[in-house]
């Protein structure tokens, strides 16, 4: 089975590039999705943040308040990696699970789709490594678009991300999202014939 490993910075499209691969019935492990939902009451994440951090980051509902856990963690660096340490085994850990759960099914292709790809070192993990990029005026755009955002917070945010052009270095291939949905599909379909000729898929 080909393990596929899919990424890109804020508003280059990575998440309309998994809508596509679903559309073509490739399977999708959703690396975002399983971090949320070992937060979930009686996830092993939820235990494992309370019991580090107190009851004080719960929610009326019992849940995890995401923004008081963000308000601990992003102005003490120990902390975020405190949070990290523990979050990053669990996340990788049921991430195997999910691709060895496919490898029994003999699927031919799996895709991770991981924003932080390259930063959590998830990319190790996989075969081959996609990664989508557009010019940052685009990028930009497309943020300011779908979130109404002010475009200075939209330049610091970019700024704080791993480089488009180092996520670039990194990957063994990349697909420039910065045109239309047609000229995406097309590259995505080509894309899909080079993987079938390389690992004979």
């Amino acid at each position: 089975m080909l393990f596929l490993g899919l990424t890109g910075s804020i508003g280059t499209g990575k998440s309309t590039v998994s809508k596509i691969f679903k559309e073509k019935n490739i399977d999708i492990i959703d690396a975002d999705y399983i971090a949320k939902k070992l937060l979930y009451i009686n996830e092993l994440g939820y235990a494992a943040l309370i019991k580090e951090f107190g009851l004080n980051i719960l929610a009326d509902d019992k849940s995890i308040d995401k923004k008081k856990l963000k308000d601990i963690v992003f102005n003490d660096e120990n902390k975020r990696l405190k949070l990290n340490s523990i979050m990053h085994p669990l996340i990788i850990n049921k991430i195997l699970v999910d691709k060895k759960s496919y490898e029994d099914k003999n699927k031919k292709m799996v895709i991770l789709d991981a924003p932080l790809l390259f930063e959590t070192k998830l990319n190790e993990y996989c075969d081959f490594n996609l990664v989508i990029t557009c010019k940052e005026e685009i990028q930009i755009q497309r943020i300011k678009k779908r979130d109404n955002m002010d475009e200075e917070l939209i330049k610091n945010i970019i700024k704080r991300q791993m480089p488009q052009n180092k996520k670039r270095d990194l990957a063994d291939y990349y697909i420039d999202n910065s045109f239309d949905y047609d000229s995406l599909e097309e590259q995505i379909n080509r894309f899909l014939i080079f993987l079938e000729e390389r690992f004979e898929i």
